[in-house]
Formats: C-alpha cells, sequence, structure tokens
C-alpha cells in the first residue's frame, strides 16, 4: 500500500495546536475546572511531543529510543496525583465559597 504515514513535523504541529488551546483557556477562562481540564490538555500535549521524539529518534545501531516514552510516563504518573490533590482542593474551595469562579475565590487577598 502508498499509504502516507504522518511526519514529525504533523505530530508536533498537532502538539503545539493542543498546547496552545490550553493555555488560552487557562488564559481567558473563568471556571476553574476548565482551567484544570485546560492544564490536562496542556501536559498531554507535551506527552505528544515526548512520544513522537521518541519514536522517530534513532540511535546509532537503528534500535528505537525510549527515553522520551519513559518520560511520558512518569507525567501521566504525576499528572494523576496533580488530578487528586486538585479535585479535593477544588471540591473545598466550592464547598466553602459555592462558586467555580476564579474572581469569587479570593481567600488569601488581604
Amino acid at each position: 500500500g502508498t499509504e502516507m504515514s504522518p511526519t514529525l513535523g504533523q505530530y508536533l504541529a498537532v502538539s503545539g495546536l493542543l498546547f496552545i488551546i490550553g493555555l488560552a483557556g487557562v488564559i481567558l477562562r473563568r471556571n476553574i475546572l476548565i482551567i484544570f481540564m485546560c492544564l490536562e490538555l496542556m501536559l498531554n500535549a507535551a506527552n505528544l511531543s515526548l512520544v513522537a521524539f521518541s519514536r522517530y529518534n534513532l540511535t546509532i545501531a537503528g534500535l528505537p529510543n525510549y527515553s522520551g516514552q519513559v518520560l511520558v510516563f512518569f507525567v501521566i504518573t504525576v499528572a494523576a496525583a496533580e488530578v487528586a490533590v486538585g479535585l479535593a482542593i477544588i471540591v473545598a474551595l466550592f464547598r466553602a465559597k459555592r462558586t467555580t469562579h476564579v474572581e469569587d475565590l479570593d481567600s488569601l487577598k488581604f
């Protein structure tokens, strides 16, 4: 078959687009849950670029280099812990303030 496999540049373009969408969501949105999901989108965009670089980086012997994919494993582990702690904080804030709007969460202001 003459099927075309995606190139490294195409993977990085998709990764960059996902990261830009996540960054725009973190900067522009006011709902703390949407901000949290956009942070996760940014982490997954970085994971996609790491896997793409790992896929297209061959060593001298022609064997695949899996160091990027090992790093992705640790990023996913840290992201899972971050989701557990972050959602607990968001639930506690919602119970105390009855809102998920960022402007209303001003507990640390003087």
